[in-house]
């Protein structure tokens, strides 16, 4: 709980103060990548986990990292997405919130050397629709607004990656099923409505591509879940 409420102090400080500059995501991303010996350091001490191989207590590490960074910035994902709602696109913040998520799959990839290939594409879709938007912004009425509804509800679905990083201890996957289902089902909803109410463009054709194999993973994640309740 400590270390949720000092992520969570994190997140605010970030999203409310700081700019999205490549020196935050080098930050980010190095600070990322040291929480992973220290978190292993801590885990070490589970007999559980002492006994799984180092690809697993690898997996182990990366979504307990980013299941708790996620829950920890879902306050102000939740703020966010009001904002959004109300026709307010905050482009700094949401672009500090963009490197968090992005910089989750970033350093997943770098550390864990077994990733199912939809993975993989998901991750690299996640980190070229970031790129994309640090140059674009959302000011304008753009498909580049889809990716931040995509990613707030992304973040809301944090007990996924709870639950998978006590995968190894037969965890139940219940209510993470449920959860991810809901939070995917309000995700495409939104996609599918943005999509017809506003005139296609080759910008809505590159979205949907990206949004093919970002959705092809999540769809492969609930039926993996769903096999497991």
């Amino acid at each position: 709980m400590q270390a949720l409420l000092c992520l969570f102090a994190v997140s605010v400080f970030l999203v409310r103060l700081t700019s999205p500059t490549i020196l935050l995501a080098i930050v980010l991303s190095l600070a990322c990548a040291a929480s992973y010996p220290i978190l292993h350091l801590r885990k070490f001490r589970q007999p559980v986990y002492r006994r799984l191989t180092l690809s697993r207590k690898m997996y182990v590490l990366s979504n307990t990292i980013k299941g708790m960074v996620l829950c920890a910035s879902a306050p102000m994902a939740a703020m966010l997405l009001y904002e959004c709602l109300q026709g307010v696109w905050n482009t700094r913040q949401i672009l500090v919130l963009g490197h968090i998520y992005a910089v989750l799959d970033a350093v997943s990839m770098c550390m864990l050397d077994h990733m199912q290939t939809s993975t993989i594409v998901h991750h690299v879709a996640v980190v070229l629709v970031h790129v994309q938007n640090c140059l674009q912004g959302f000011e304008e009425d753009t498909y580049a607004r889809c990716s931040v509804i995509y990613a707030i509800f992304s973040c809301f679905a944090f007990q996924v990656n709870l639950a998978l990083a006590k995968r190894y201890e037969g965890t139940s996957y219940g209510a993470a099923y449920v959860v991810y289902l809901l939070c995917c089902v309000c995700n495409w909803t939104w996609q599918v409505y943005y999509a017809y109410t506003h005139p296609f463009s080759w910008h809505g054709a590159l979205w949907w591509v990206f949004m093919f194999a970002i959705v092809y993973d999540d769809v492969i994640l609930l039926r993996w879940l769903h096999q497991h309740l």
